[in-house]
């Protein structure tokens, strides 16, 4: 079957959204892809493309971008082939036109993600020249099934000790509020493994904030002592699946060792429990042992992960 390549366009993400749920680790909404689709803050860069068949049907898709926070140079790289299609040179296709095109954009390194139970798809970057830099583990736990009694008194126990647990929706998601929370981020996401980025200045992250492109007030957690953040949760609903992604826990340095991230991981379990959410999905780098015992402690049970690969240009 024939198939033409030409630039994606806003019809095209139904199609789009439906083909990423068929083979991605992090589901998608529709509503969220139009969203990042319209949204193009300053700084960033990006070149879509999709495969189309004979039939007009999107049969893969190319995704060459770069974020403001990005390191200078890197781009992250996506190609993405319908199921049945794989195999038939349709990925080596979308590879080359848009690896012909880096040049435009100032290109040092590409950044690419290829699920772990996914061999010919690793297969495919490692041909091209892509080395794995770290491995992620996935996890889901499912809130219908999950038993808090073994972790009674958990949180409470840290707050009788001064440290409170609230979402920027409790404290009024304030400016003062979001402050607090940046400054927290900006120290954490230092220490995330395998992450190549420095955090957003203020100014952009409260953007995200009033734009929609962060998680709502009431899905960032975080842990509070007297007027200081010192660990946060970051959640992100999924009306698709009725699901959580917790894609980032994490504590101040000086307050690892108690306990902390354990208790926000289950505040943000009873959260979920309290939407109706069927479960939670979250990944972690391979070398993050401390918050994978966390995982197993808490019931998290193993789901396919992925490999983080670069290309050095």
């Amino acid at each position: 079957m024939s198939f033409q390549l030409r630039e994606l366009k806003e019809g095209d993400l139904p199609e789009v959204a439906t083909l990423t749920n068929e083979v991605s680790l992090f589901p998608t909404t529709l509503s969220d892809l139009i969203d990042w689709y319209n949204r193009q803050p300053e700084g960033h860069i990006r070149r879509l493309w999709v495969a189309v068949d004979s039939n007009r049907q999107i049969v893969g898709y190319s995704k060459l971008f770069r974020s403001s926070w990005d390191e200078a140079g890197l781009f992250n790289f996506d190609i993405t082939v319908k199921p049945e299609r794989q195999g038939q040179g349709l990925g080596s296709r979308l590879y080359d036109d848009a690896f012909a095109t880096i040049s435009t954009f100032n290109v040092k390194k590409l950044k690419a993600f290829v699920r772990d139970d996914r061999p010919d798809c690793l297969h495919f970057a490692q041909n091209r020249g892509f080395t794995i830099q770290r491995h992620s583990f996935g996890s889901t736990i499912d809130l219908a099934e999950f038993d808090e009694r073994p972790f009674t008194g958990l949180v409470e126990s840290l707050e009788a000790g001064g440290i409170h647990f609230a979402s920027l929706a409790d404290m009024g998601d304030t400016e003062d509020a979001r402050r607090t929370l940046h400054a927290a981020l900006t120290v954490i996401t230092r220490d995330v493994p395998g992450e190549d980025r420095v955090f957003s200045s203020f100014e952009e992250f409260n953007e995200w904030i009033k734009d929609g492109f962060w998680p709502a007030p009431s899905e960032q957690i975080m842990a509070i002592d007297g007027d200081k953040c010192v660990g946060v949760a970051i959640l992100l609903r999924n009306n698709e699946n009725n699901s959580l992604g917790n894609f980032l826990t994490g504590v101040l340095p000086a307050y690892r060792g108690h306990k902390v991230a354990q208790a926000l991981k289950l505040v943000a379990i009873r959260y979920g429990k309290t939407i109706g959410a069927n479960y939670i999905y979250t990944t972690n780098d391979s070398v993050n042992a401390p918050m994978l015992a966390i995982n197993r402690k808490l019931g998290y049970k193993p789901q396919p992960g992925g490999y983080l690969l670069y290309k050095q240009l």
